[in-house]
This record gives C-alpha cells, structure tokens and sequence, in this order.
C-alpha cells in the first residue's frame, strides 16, 4: 500500500525559531479518489473552494460542516501544478462564482447554479509556463498577469475586462501580480517592476528588481512586499530576498530583506498581518517572519527529499478571518490552518473528491465520517507504526471542529498531541483462534450458530482498558481488561447481511485510543429460514408536565411515522411489532420496560427501529460527566438540575447499553430531539456536545443515528408543514423519495442521505436560514421499506 506523509514540523515564537517535530499526517493513496489541485476562500472566510484532478470542483462550507455543492469543471484535462509549471489557479467571490485558471483558458461558474458564465482564452499567452492572479473582494476585481507581458483586469461583475497593459515578454522567471486593497493600483512583473494606476492606465514608476517571483500589498495597502532572487553561479546557492516598496509611489523601503538560499526556497506567496509576514516557498515550506526584526520565527521547514507530494502546493495565503489562514504547504490533499494569534498551525483539513474529508487539531482533536478518519493517520519517525485519526473517536471526536478553530478567540497555544507515545503505547493484538481452529486464512466457515474467539494481546497489555468484538458493525460484545493477556468471546451468527458475518476486534487503550482492528470472516452454513421481525418503538411527547416544555407537533411526528413504516414495510418482514407510547404514558419506566421487553424477544436476524419526538438535553456537569439525555414527559427542568435528569431522564450511556444488549444486528435510531424555548441562550454550546455524544454512541454501538440534536423548538416546527421540520423531512423521505437509484427499496443510508439534504433546504426557505441535521451510520446499510 503506498503511503503519503505530510511532515508538519510546529515552532513557538521565543524569538528564535524552535522546531517541534511531533504532528506527522499522512493518508492511503490507493483509497485516494483524486489529486487536490489548488484551493480558494471567500473573502468572508465562510467557504473554501477545492479543484481536483479529476475536474471536480467542491464548495465546502465553513459553519455547515459539510461540501454543500459539486462541480465538474468544463474542460478537457486540468493542467498540474508543477516547480515550472505555474498555469493553475482558482478564485471563489462573494457573489458565488468561482474562477479556474486552467493552462490557456479562464473559465468562470456560478458555483450554486452550476452554470458556466464564461470561457476565455488567455490572450498572448505565447505558451507560457507561468501565469498568476490577484483579487480584490470589494470591487470583485481579478487581475490575470501572464510571462508573456500581458495583464489584464477583470470586473467580475460585467464579466468584461476593464483595463490591460501590454509588457515586453518576460525572460524566464514566473508571473507576479498584486492589486492594492482598494482596486487602485497594480504592480506587475514585467522585466521589471511596473506600477500602473488602475482607473487611468497611467504608469506611475518602475523598478529594474532581479528575478521577482512573489508580490502582495499589506491590508492598508502601504506597503507591496516583492520577493525576488539573486542568481550566484548554480541556481542552488542563489539568495532569496524580499523588497518593501511604498505601495503608491514604488519606492524602495527596505531593501534585500534575506530570505535564505534558493535551495531553501524562493518566496512564492505571501500576506502581511500585523507584526506577521507570512510565506510559502517553492520548496513547499511555510514561514512566519517577525516584520520588525526580519527574523523567522515559525516554519514548517522542507523535507523534500522524505515526502512524497503531489502538487506544488498553493500559491496562496488565504484569511478566514480573526488572524486564522488555510494554507496548503505539504502539496497534498492535507490543508493547514495557521492561527498568527498563537503564532503555530493549529489545525490540517483533509479533502477527496468523493465528498470525503477529516479535520484534525494540533492537540489531536478529530472530526469527519468514520470511513474517512480511518484512512487519514497519524505516523511515526522511529518505525513504520502508524494509527488512524479514527483511533481518536472515543476521546477526540470534536463536531465542527473547522468552525470551532476559525473562530476560537483564544490565544493560548493548543497542547501538541504526542503521536509517537500514543502508537508506542498502543495495544497490538493478534487472532488465536475461531472455534478453537486456526484463523490465519482469516475467512471460516461454520454449520453452527454460535461461534467461538480468541484473542490475543501481543504488546501493552498494561494499557488496555477493554477489548471489542464487533459483528457486521455492530459491537456485540466489550470484556474489561481482566490482567491477562487473552480474551475469549462468544457470539452468534445469522444471515442478516447474508452468508458472510464480519468480524472485529479491537482494544480500547487507558487513554482512549483505539487499537487497529484484526478483522476476519465467518461464513454461515447452518439454516436460517425465518424472515426478520421489525420491532418499531415510537415515543411522543407534546405534553409535559412542566407546561413550559409543551410541544405542538411531537405526537403528530411520532404517530405520521409510526403508520408511514407500518404501511410500507410488508414483504420485507415476518411481523412488525409495533409499541408507541404518548405523552404521560412516556415515562423512563415505561421505556425502559419496552426496550427491555424487545431485548428479551429479538434475535441477531430481526431490525429495531427506535423514533423519539420529544426534548433532548446535555447535562451541565463537568466535560468529563456530561452525557446527552432524552426527555420524558415527568421530567419537571431540563438545565441546571442533573439529578432529576439521573433519575427520570434516560441518558446516551443507557441507550448505549439497551442498543448492545439488544440482539438485532439492525438497529437505527431517529432523534427529533429539540431544546425548550426558554434554553436558547444554552443551545450554542450544547449543540456541539449533544452532536458529539450522539456520535459516539452511533461509534461504540455500531448502530444508525439520524438526529435533529442541538435545534430549539421554533426553528423546528413550523404551522404550515404541521409537523416538525425533521420529521416532515423523514415522512417526505418515506414516501419514496429518499430512495435514490430508484430500486423501490428504501434504505437508512438513503432515508438519511435524504434528510440531511433535504432539512437545509427546508428551513432556508421557511426561516430564511439552513438548519443541518446530524447522521451517523458505523453498521452496515439495510433496507427498511418496499415501494411498489
């Protein structure tokens, strides 16, 4: 399996750089869908722009969470960025266009509608190997400078070009262009130094500077910052400099501002913010420069020669605001974030263009969908060990963790996740055996039901806090750490997924990580004849004790969905056992009693189907005691009193334990779990603790959890749908049109796909702005209906 790893090497700021080589990120490039290309930001910082290899191009949304539009780009191969190869950009406005250099062609879309607003061809670019770009957002204004001596100004508005200055073609080198932050002024490369007056086209001065190959004006616009090189016989021993011209007049500030040798890297884009100069280099290293005192005092510093990489990396800085900047220096697909405020980068966002994507923190925070979290990881510079961001779920999964680092105010310096200790501490585990034989072939095959293993744990046995079996996605069965070095387990097998029963075992570490799984194969022989049973709980609760907490559409939801799958499901079960329990029948006894009652009755073959319409909570204790709770009717305060909650509510934990011990393989649970109106000030920094316990409890059950966890009452139910604004988008779904190949079978992959997609849309149009639900699947997909 080929590998790539991003070495990040972190820095503090004591007046010198120290380097800190401990985060190193890396991800399977055969599970790879396609190359990264290039990114862009809106100048809002709330969307980032991905171009891929394939022609894909993704808008993700910063506050959303998620890519909320695709894109094939109109073109027949999309040009590499390479060391002499600079004809790719990309550029996403405020008014939802995007624009893509692409060799000779600048093509703009608008990203929402898809619709392509113009194709042009490059004019004069006499086969240039170089070409750049600058904008300004005010005046939604896009400067394209060529090698070749033309640049030309774009009103991105009229889509028309509003000025051009014609240069004598360049001789060798690469383009460069800045325009001041009030559309102003443009400094071009063209042989030398030129700044022109954009309204009247008036040259104002120029300037004979060596080699330039970086431009950019600071935030005010005082200041153009050029980078340039002095050539010393071999190219590699050439010095690097930067010059600091007056940005209305071009003179000359600061002269040769040293850099390092070319071999070092030759500046290729940079940004002024405060004290701070930031810069990439050619070699794909990222520096921070003290602007008073011209010193480095943060680098990613280059390893070329270890990291494989595909692009060059991006030839641009971009803010997300509040002194945060994403930046790509590792030439891959893993992206950084650079916080100036701690002066280190805090953040990597991984994307693919199959939607895939993962978020990891400099303290070893993680978000992202499991399959993804298990392709991105952690490595090691002592051994080949290595250990997946999906490791971190138990104790790092940190919902929206993009939004959280882009607008955290803090200025205290995150504490750098030891990786190296983390996969040397790391239980290994290995297969003994499966009914009592050898399982190196890792796939068996059984005529009995009940199947036996045994595990093995090769190192740090100390360190386990407990071992997992788990069975088709579904963890069955967890034994404490014992004090020994092997564990048995029993478990069943069926043919709910069909013939084949797929296995897992892993160890739970003392500080929270997951081992990598040993995974293996049995395969069913024995007779299962017997058509599934749905056991289908409905709760609803409009009515509450505490009026204050009524509800208007609970009741509804629940009863609309418990007679939507009763209809639609014949065909596909033995028997659908249905228990709905309303309002002040909806106590913690009562429900205890039925999930108890259908734990004691449903075999490994059978579906349980869990919809809740009601109140959802987190507890206000310590982050370490917090748990998320749904709302019986008799409980009489939501904040501010956990023991009520202990006593009447019915906690993630005790789901947790009812969905393990329940022996249906198929277990989905539908939350339409909203806050009390009179808790608003709270829902914000719940949301993301509600959403992040849901989560885990879909991890540690191997179950599906579709929620509507962290939205308050009024933004959910609505008069003119008659229902809440999740349930009317499931019960749409269940009509048959979440069923997206059209196969007339409705899955919960589908029925979720559907809501999430489907909720945003919804309540951008009825409240004027989108609402996101939140879904987690780790089992296996499975059908729920059948449409005729």
């Amino acid at each position: 399996m080929r590998q790539i790893a991003a070495l990040l090497i972190l820095l503090f700021n004591h007046g010198y750089a120290q380097e800190v080589d401990l985060v190193r990120l890396g991800y399977d490039e055969d599970r790879l869908q396609s190359e990264q290309l290039d990114i862009s930001v809106s100048s809002d910082g709330k969307l980032i722009a991905i171009l891929f290899k394939d022609r894909s191009l993704k808008i993700f949304d910063v506050l959303a969470n998620k890519f909320i539009k695709t894109l094939q780009v109109p073109t027949e191969k999309m040009v590499e960025r390479g060391m002499h190869n600079f004809k790719m950009d990309l550029r996403i406005t405020n008014d939802e266009k995007v624009v893509i250099i692409n060799d000779d062609e600048m093509i703009i879309l608008n990203w929402k509608s898809g619709a392509l607003l113009k194709k042009i061809t490059i004019e004069n670019s006499c086969a240039s190997s170089s070409l750049a770009t600058s904008y300004i957002a005010q005046q939604n204004i896009l400067a394209v400078n060529s090698i070749c001596g033309v640049t030309t100004l774009w009103d991105l508005n009229t889509l028309s070009p509003i000025r051009k200055f014609e240069n004598k073609r360049r001789r060798g080198g690469i383009a460069a262009v800045a325009l001041s932050p009030d559309g102003k002024y443009v400094v071009v490369n063209a042989e030398r130094l030129k700044l022109y007056e954009v309204p009247t086209g008036k040259l104002i001065k120029e300037y004979d500077m060596s080699s330039p190959l970086m431009l950019f004006y600071d935030e005010k616009g005082e200041n153009i910052y050029a980078g340039g090189m002095v050539q010393a016989g071999v190219v590699s021993n050439s010095k690097c400099f930067i010059n600091v011209f007056d940005g209305k007049y071009l003179n000359l500030n600061i002269q040769d501002f040293t850099v390092n040798k070319y071999s070092e890297g030759g500046p290729m884009a940079g940004v002024r913010y405060k004290d701070r100069m930031l810069i990439t280099l050619h070699t794909r290293t990222f520096q921070v420069y003290d602007a008073n005192s011209r010193s480095v005092i943060y680098t990613t510093k280059n390893d070329r020669g270890y990291l494989n990489r595909n692009f060059f990396g991006s030839r641009q800085i971009y803010p997300l605001g509040g002194g945060k900047f994403l930046l790509n220096c590792s030439g891959n697909n893993i992206n950084q974030i650079y916080d100036a405020n701690v002066n280190a980068i805090t953040g990597y966002f991984y994307a693919d263009s199959n939607d895939d994507w993962a978020m990891v923190s400099r303290d070893g925070r993680v978000d992202g969908p499991l399959s993804v979290l298990s392709k991105v990881y952690w490595t090691s510079r002592k051994s080949t060990s290595r250990t997946a961001l999906e490791s971190r779920y138990e104790s790092g999964f940190t919902p929206k963790l993009l939004s959280l680092l882009v607008t955290d105010k803090s200025t205290n310096l995150l504490a750098e996740f030891d990786s190296e200790n983390a996969i040397s501490t790391l239980p290994v585990l290995k297969l003994k055996s499966v009914n009592k034989l050898d399982a190196s072939s890792r796939r068996l095959e059984s005529v009995q039901k009940t199947v036996s293993v045994e595990v093995t744990i090769l190192q740090n046995g100390s360190q386990v806090s407990e071992v997992r079996l788990i069975q088709n996605g579904k963890i069955v069965k967890v034994k404490k750490n014992n004090g020994l070095s092997e564990y048995a387990f029993d478990a069943q097998l069926s043919t709910a997924f069909g013939e084949e029963n797929y296995f897992a075992v892993s160890a739970l570490s003392k500080t929270g990580i997951e081992s990598q799984k040993i995974k293996f194969a049995v395969a069913y022989k024995g007779s299962s004849n017997e058509k599934p049973k749905l056991y289908l709980l409905t709760i609803g609760i409009n009515q509450y004790r505490n009026p204050k907490y009524n509800l208007n559409y609970a009741q509804a939801d629940a009863d609309s969905t418990s007679n939507r799958l009763n209809d639609r499901t014949g065909g596909l079960f033995q028997e659908i056992i249905v228990t709905s329990i309303r309002n002040e029948e909806a106590t913690k006894t009562r429900i205890a009693a039925a999930l108890t009652d259908i734990q004691g009755k449903a075999l490994e073959q059978d579906v349980l189907l869990v919809y809740y319409a009601g109140h959802g909570v987190m507890s206000s204790a310590t982050d370490e005691q917090r748990d998320f709770y749904i709302v019986p009717y008799d409980v009489i305060q939501l904040y501010g009193r956990d023991e009520i909650l202990k006593e009447k509510a019915i906690s993630a934990t005790e789901l947790k334990e009812f969905a393990q011990q329940i022996n249906a393989q198929k277990q989905v649970f539908i939350l339409d779990a909203c806050q009390s109106a009179g808790a608003l000030d709270a829902v914000a920094s719940r949301g993301a603790a509600e959403e992040k316990a849901i989560a885990q409890l879909a991890r540690s059950t191997g179950t599906f959890w579709i929620t509507s966890t962290g939205t308050e009452q009024f933004a959910s139910e609505f008069d003119k749908l008659g229902h809440g604004l999740f349930t009317y988008a499931l019960l749409e779904g269940l009509t048959g049109k979440a069923d997206g190949n059209g196969d007339h079978k409705l899955t919960v992959r589908e029925l979720s796909n559907y809501i999430e997609n489907k909720v945003p849309e919804l309540s951008e149009q009825l409240k004027g702005s989108p609402q996101f639900p939140s879904a987690y699947s780790f089992g296996n997909d499975f059908p729920i209906m059948l449409y005729k």
